[in-house]
C-alpha cells in the first residue's frame, strides 16, 4: 500500500476553508476506530530538521509552517468502513471537492481529492482501501503545488 500512496503523491507533482474536517470529528468518536490528530501548536513546537513523515519517502515537515491540521482515520471495522465511503462520496458530490487521482492494483485503491481556492489547495484528503481496512489521511492548510514538490522530492524515481 505504501508503493500505491507514493505513486499517488507522486502525480500531485503536477498540479498546481474547510475548518476542521466534519468527516474526521463524525468518525474519530467512533469505537475501533483509529485516530491521529497534530495541531497547528504541536507544528510549531518541531524544529527546522525535523522528520515528519508520511511513508518511508514522503516528509511533510517543510509543509508544517502552513499547515492548520493533520488528520489520520483508521478502521478495520466493516461497517464503518461502509459508511465512511458513503459519506465522503456524498461529500464529493457536493463539489466541495475533486478527485485529483486514483490508483488500483488488486485489491488496494488510493484516491486522492483536493479542495483549492485559486492556486492553493486548502483541504488534501487521501483515501486509501486496502484488504480489510480503509485508511484517511487529512492534510489541511495553504499549500502550493511548490510545498506538494518539495514534500515528494525524497520519492525515490
Amino acid at each position: 500500500m505504501k508503493k500505491l500512496i507514493i505513486v499517488a503523491l507522486t502525480c500531485l507533482l503536477t498540479i498546481s476553508a474547510f475548518g476542521q474536517s466534519r468527516f474526521y470529528k463524525k468518525f474519530s468518536s467512533y469505537e475501533g476506530m483509529t485516530k491521529v490528530y497534530i495541531s497547528p501548536s504541536m507544528f510549531s513546537l518541531m524544529g527546522d530538521g525535523m522528520q515528519l513523515d508520511l511513508t518511508e519517502d514522503v516528509n511533510i515537515a517543510g509543509m508544517i509552517k502552513n499547515m492548520t491540521g493533520l488528520y489520520v482515520l483508521s478502521t478495520s471495522n466493516k461497517g464503518h468502513i461502509t459508511e465512511m465511503k458513503k459519506d465522503f462520496s456524498d461529500l464529493v458530490k457536493t463539489g466541495e471537492f475533486e478527485v485529483l487521482l486514483e490508483v488500483e492494483d488488486g485489491d488496494e485503491k488510493v484516491i486522492i481529492y483536493l479542495q483549492k481556492q485559486e492556486d492553493i489547495i486548502t483541504d488534501l484528503y487521501i483515501c486509501a482501501d486496502e484488504n480489510n481496512e480503509f485508511s484517511v489521511i487529512y492534510l489541511a492548510g495553504k499549500m502550493t503545488s511548490e510545498d506538494l514538490k518539495e514534500m515528494m522530492k525524497g520519492v525515490k524515481k
